[in-house]
């Protein structure tokens, strides 16, 4: 017997693709790896996400809002370039 996408059991969706239709607010975007950076780029550019483990990828329409305070920025980590755009 086969399980649907929207099946709980057959994909854990992590916090981005649960905001569908919503907003994401990140608090300190340095503080964020740099790979996670590049993740949330790839979501803001392409609008969708592709799902691990799946060929599909679902549509995704989500506002993301970040913060950062540019006294931390040497004391902490540092925001990707294409995000400073």
């Amino acid at each position: 017997e086969g399980r649907s996408l929207g099946d709980p059991e057959t994909i854990a969706y992590g916090l981005i693709p649960r905001a569908h239709r919503g907003i994401v607010a990140v608090n300190e975007l340095p503080d964020l790896a740099e790979r996670i950076q590049v993740a949330m780029l790839n979501v803001m550019e392409e609008r969708d996400i592709q799902v691990r483990g799946y060929t599909l990828r679902l549509p995704l329409d989500v506002l993301v809002v970040a913060s950062a305070n540019p006294e931390d920025y040497t004391n902490r980590g540092r925001i990707i370039t294409p995000l400073k755009d």
